[in-house]
């Protein structure tokens, strides 16, 4: 749970931070805008698959679901959060949903184009 927490802070710079994101939570409504544009900027990472991973047009992509995650969480460094993502796309549920949703292979395809960003 402490490593958990440690990693909390980390995505946030300090307690505070996190705090203040803690008590002042997004509504409903701008979360769901939130999540409609992560899918959007997901189909467009998808329509580049075809494109090397350390290319511009899938690095543009990349940095624009990292933007998002930072606007999103209120964070000050999307880095830790958008490596915390791409784990998660190898997720065994988590890449059976994705993939049911964009097609095989697209999990694996997010995961490795956001580590390649960031790493």
């Amino acid at each position: 749970m402490q490593e958990r927490y440690a990693k909390v802070i980390d995505w946030y710079g300090s307690k505070e931070a996190f705090l203040s994101f803690a008590n002042n939570p997004i509504s409903k409504e701008t979360a769901e805008c939130f999540n409609k544009r992560i899918e959007a900027v997901l189909r467009k990472l998808l329509a580049k698959r075809e494109y090397p991973l350390d290319s511009f047009e899938i690095k543009e992509s990349v940095a624009e679901y990292g933007f998002i995650m930072k606007m999103l969480y209120q964070i000050k460094d999307e880095k830790p959060v958008m490596l915390s993502v791409a784990e998660s796309y190898r997720d065994a549920m988590v890449r059976e949903k994705i993939d049911a949703d964009y097609g095989e292979g697209a999990s694996d395809f997010f995961a490795n184009a956001i580590k390649q960003f960031y790493q």
